[in-house]
Parts: C-alpha cells; sequence; structure tokens
C-alpha cells in the first residue's frame, strides 16, 4: 500500500470539486459552513494556491488545499 501527495491538474478539477462539495455539505450539516467554495478556481490560477490528491495506491482518497492564508 503506497500513499502520496500529488498536485491535481486542471483537467482533474471535476473530481477534485465533486469531493470538496460533499466535504462541505457534511460540515453543513453540523453547523454554518458555506457550501460553495468562491476560492476554487483560483487553484489553478493564482500563485499562492495549490490544490493536491491524496491517494493511495495510485487512487485519490483524499485532498489538500494549500494556500498562504
Amino acid at each position: 500500500m503506497s500513499t502520496k501527495l500529488r498536485a491535481v491538474r486542471k483537467e482533474e478539477k471535476a473530481q477534485l470539486r465533486a469531493m470538496l462539495s460533499t466535504y462541505l455539505a457534511e460540515l453543513h450539516r453540523y453547523g454554518d459552513v458555506e457550501i460553495d467554495y468562491p476560492f476554487f478556481d483560483s487553484y489553478w490560477t493564482d500563485d499562492d494556491r495549490w490544490p493536491y490528491f491524496i491517494e493511495n495506491d495510485e487512487k485519490p482518497v483524499g485532498f489538500i488545499l494549500v494556500n498562504t492564508w
């Protein structure tokens, strides 16, 4: 079993958006959390944001959105 981080490519945005939407919907059930994340597209245009998949055996099992804030 191999776990690693891998940068999300532009053509994988839809897959990451689906994972993020599921995550935010789950959090929304327990508190005041916005379901829409307005900075999502910025992770492919801003120099201070980086999207990653967490992969296990080459398959995405999670994600990390890193920014300088």
